[in-house]
């Protein structure tokens, strides 16, 4: 009897008459179960005021409300430490800091003085001026920093009206949960195992909800537009976080095929993949990739041993402190560093320099609003423009490389004239570290190709550096000019869009005919259709999450590189992204079938 390797990401396709949403996948997963949709409630504040002789009470009332939701988000950040990590629990520090606006504090206690309004009147409008300001805002970034703001404004709000802290305490049995946007201190104040899966109108694939609900192995679809209104309370609901799919009220067939999916994902390998952990990733007829993992907190180091991944493609560092106010100083970065690649060794591990700006707001006093983050100041251009946080993290990173397989990545390359600039950081960071008499260690350098600048530009780049990383995300976004966060254009981001896949080969080519490695550490690596086709292509390192390492070591092994080969010729020819879909589904439904062990 054969049948199909497990793909989570190829679901059936719907049948007439079943609603299906779609959203963008936040955390790997399969969900079964009821709907629990969740409404957030913001506390009544009715206008009063208060007798002069009062003033002083007043303050000191709202100075201690803010004391005590202070210790109310520390005590919850001390779990998400215990549940999460150290370094991931730190997302709390943004909204303690909220706690600490001097422009909000200020507004409030001169209020109460002038005007003698009750404390709770006075801070709601101080805060309902803020979050005005923010909303209005054309920067995502801004828009999304006002949830959490209002977010813990209610905490304090309750607790100067004398009321219960809202939170989602009615669900007390396993559900999935759907609401239209929620905060990380809400998610940690959840039981886990009355979580099935998460489905947010809002947050993106970055946000920090998204990160706590990977860590917490939480399915998760963010970005679903009309959730809470179009999906009733308690009905039956289907969660696909691979693809981004949730099925309404799912007939038996499709409630069958992803209940034996679920099984299959609920631990980090299926029994079907575990003997391959300590495989090679080598196709059946011997050519070698390298398949690695992508990472955004240090903890996360352990799941990549585990999964048996060859090292780490991606280690995101702008996770360290992102949206805390701060950069980490260079000994935090060298300690969190020299323990990942402790953990990983021998494995390799990747490491991109900061990708702050853009969807990754972090704060900068006194910055103009950007009108469109995505072309603005972001990534390297940030870095090169803030040196010395920049050669703090490159000081951390040669310390880190003693004895360690680390290599250095720089992200959002469009010129040579960038490189260079970051090399000669580089090679100042190394004379400093040696003045100072601390060792150094020896770090590969590379590049991200991520704009068709860079792609265009790849000849003089592959003659600078030791390899190639191609982030497909941001590639596709800027060569399409599809912004996949916007519900109304998000149909048209396809990385299988025949402009993608050509940048995708001149970079390889580039890559080839100067002998540097080139992997792909994007969301197409994690597309089981598209292995074959990277892998035919000529790609030979992909980096993916360490939930999906099994599943593509699985189809490496049974892939026949030659064959690929020639598939890939022939997809490279199509027209559109719907003719190279159809001759994927093709081609993977046609050769990957196995015998029942």
């Amino acid at each position: 009897m054969t049948q199909k390797i497990n793909n989570p990401t190829s679901g059936p396709s719907p049948p007439a008459g079943r609603q299906v949403f779609k959203g963008f996948p936040g955390a790997p997963g399969i969900a079964v179960g009821r709907a629990f949709v969740f409404v957030a409630r913001t506390p009544f504040v009715r206008a009063r005021t208060i007798d002069s002789s009062k003033i002083n009470e007043e303050k000191e009332r709202f100075h201690a409300a803010l004391a005590e939701t202070r210790e109310e988000l520390i005590g919850l950040k001390e779990r998400a430490s215990s549940m999460v990590g150290n370094t991931l629990a730190q997302i709390f520090d943004a909204q303690i800091l909220i706690l600490s606006d001097p422009a909000i504090e200020s507004s409030v206690e001169k209020e109460i003085t002038e005007k003698h309004t009750a404390a709770e009147v006075a801070f709601d409008r101080a805060v309902r001026k803020t979050l005005a300001k923010l909303a209005a805002s054309p920067a995502a970034y801004l828009r999304r920093m006002s949830h959490e703001i209002d977010a813990v404004s209610t905490r304090v709000l309750n607790r100067l009206l004398g009321l219960p802290t809202l939170g989602l305490s009615d669900l007390d049995k396993p559900a999935i949960l759907v609401a239209s946007i929620l905060t990380p201190s809400e998610v940690i104040g959840l039981k886990k195992e009355n979580v099935l899966g998460i489905i947010s109108e809002a947050g993106g694939q970055t946000s920090h909800t998204t990160l706590l609900a990977k860590s917490l192995n939480i399915p998760a679809i963010v970005g679903v537009t009309g959730a809470v209104a179009k999906i009733p309370n308690g009905t039956s609901l289907v969660v696909d976080g691979y693809s981004g799919s949730i099925y309404l009220n799912p007939d038996t067939v499709t409630l069958d095929l992803y209940n034996r999916k679920r099984r299959e994902s609920i631990t980090l390998w299926s029994k079907r993949y575990e003997g391959l952990r300590d495989l090679a990733a080598v196709t059946s007829d011997g050519r070698e990739i390298d398949l690695y993992a992508n990472i955004d907190m240090a903890d996360e180091a352990e799941n990549v041993v585990a999964a048996g991944a060859g090292g780490v493609g991606l280690y995101r560092t702008e996770y360290l402190f992102l949206r805390q106010g701060r950069f980490p100083t260079e000994n935090e970065q060298y300690k969190i560093y020299r323990r990942v690649a402790r953990t990983l060794a021998p494995r390799p591990l990747i490491i991109r320099t900061f990708d702050l700006g853009g969807d990754k707001y972090f704060a900068e006093p006194h910055a103009a609003v950007e009108e469109n983050p995505a072309l603005g100041w972001r990534a390297i251009r940030v870095s090169l423009q803030k040196k010395a946080p920049f050669k703090a993290q490159l000081r951390a990173l040669l310390r880190a490389a003693v004895n360690a397989d680390i290599r250095v990545m720089f992200p959002m390359i469009i010129s040579v004239d960038e490189v260079r600039e970051a090399m000669m950081l580089l090679d100042e960071a190394r004379r400093e570290l040696g003045t100072r008499g601390r060792q150094v260690g020896d770090v590969q350098v590379g590049v991200m190709i991520e704009t068709p600048a860079s792609v265009w530009i790849a000849d003089s780049l592959a003659g600078m550096v030791d390899f190639f990383s191609i982030g497909t995300n941001d590639l596709t976004q800027y060569t399409t000019a599809v912004d996949r966060g916007n519900p109304r254009v998000a149909h048209l981001f396809r990385h299988f869009h025949p402009a993608v896949l050509q940048a995708i080969n001149v970079t390889l080519k580039c890559a080839q005919r100067h002998t540097i490695r080139i992997g792909i550490c994007g969301e197409i690596a994690s597309e089981p259709r598209a292995l074959p086709l990277l892998i035919g292509m000529g790609v030979t390192q992909l980096s993916v999450h360490p939930s999906i390492v099994p599943r593509s070591k699985a189809i490496i092994r049974k892939l026949v590189y030659q064959d690929a080969r020639g598939m890939a010729a022939e997809v490279l020819a199509c027209a559109s992204a719907t003719e190279v879909e159809q001759k994927l589904n093709s081609y993977y439904r046609d050769h990957f079938r196995y015998r029942k062990a």
